[in-house]
């Protein structure tokens, strides 16, 4: 199972939120292997990841996976060397032919096409999310 999180910023970490986040990680997981893809760009994302590891800390079947929107030589040495100490690997979707200046906006529609779930956070109804649950996908709004 693949769980992605996508959130824009603005987002204000609770325990709450927490709280229910877990919940539905607990319900919608269960003991299945989950490889969760996570990216790095807002506060959003630092919170999808403190639980995510929260979370693998109790279920040795979990992986954290950073999703990356660049391979670029620079990338690599300022971010990546980073990130490869914090998740247990890195997944680089298939956007080469993409341009780089859209990167962020291919990588995240990737996480949502590749993935079985969606945790968003947005603050207003997105289509793309609404494009998702007609495609099927099944899309947790926090």
């Amino acid at each position: 199972m693949i769980i992605s999180f996508i959130g824009n910023v603005g987002f204000c970490k609770t325990g709450e939120k927490e709280k229910v986040l877990l919940a539905f990680l607990e319900k919608a997981v269960a003991d299945t292997h989950v490889c969760f893809y996570l990216r790095e760009s807002s506060s959003f994302d630092d919170f999808a990841y403190g639980v995510c590891k929260k979370y693998k800390e109790t279920h040795p079947n979990a992986r954290l996976c950073f999703v990356t929107p660049y391979i670029t030589e620079s990338y690599q040495k300022k971010v990546l060397s980073k990130v490869r100490k914090k998740y247990d690997m890195v997944v680089y979707p298939e956007i080469e032919e993409k341009p780089l200046r859209l990167a962020l906006l291919y990588r995240n529609r990737w996480m949502m096409k590749t993935s079985d779930f969606t945790v968003a956070h947005c603050r207003s109804k997105s289509t793309k999310y609404q494009a998702n649950k007609k495609r099927g996908k099944r899309v947790f709004i926090l």
